[in-house]
């Protein structure tokens, strides 16, 4: 079966505009009309591709998370407690240098959804992979072990994002050895 290129290419156009404009203005303020119209193409042609503002969104926390997850599979190490520091440092990083697609990726109703398929999205499907090796290392349940470290990252680096902290590589390190012995007798 033949794919018409011209239709890949402006899926991905839309995918990468979305991400431009939220990088810019906020997940809350991009519109489908507005990516649209930065893309040159109809609102129409828009669902073509993408039945939603939704399925677009979507796909592109997928096509973020894919970008990260590449960055962060170069910082899994033998030690799965460094392999989250590591991604902890990548998202510090994103916090930091884009704190909008940081807001996107972290609380946008899109990332709330990639909990329900963590497999289509691979920084979070690393971050889990990483855990579980913690979690095994430490004959611990990874469930809870996943909460309190993504939420430990996910609060750290929000706080960087709106300015309330800075990026402490040794903080990051601390905070994820303390909260992985909650439990611990």
């Amino acid at each position: 079966m033949k794919t018409d290129r011209r239709s890949t290419d402006t899926r991905q156009r839309l995918i990468d505009t979305t991400l431009d404009l939220i990088n810019a203005h906020g997940w809350n303020e991009v519109t489908l009309g507005g990516v649209a119209r930065a893309c040159k193409v109809s609102t129409p042609a828009c669902y073509k591709h993408f039945p939603s503002k939704t399925s677009l969104f979507e796909a592109s926390a997928r096509q973020l998370s894919t970008s990260l997850g590449e960055r962060a599979g170069s910082l899994v190490q033998d030690d799965p407690l460094e392999s989250l520091v590591g991604i902890g440092s990548l998202l510090v990083d994103l916090a930091a240098e884009h704190p909008r697609l940081f807001e996107f990726n972290q609380v946008s109703p899109a990332a709330v959804a990639a909990f329900e398929h963590p497999d289509e999205h691979p920084l979070l499907a690393l971050t889990r992979g990483e855990v579980e090796r913690l979690a095994a290392q430490r004959g611990t349940t990874p469930e809870p072990l996943h909460l309190l470290v993504w939420s430990c990252l996910q609060g750290y680096t929000q706080l960087i994002a709106v300015g309330a902290a800075t990026a402490d590589i040794t903080f990051i390190r601390a905070a994820l050895r303390a909260i992985i012995t909650i439990g611990d007798n």
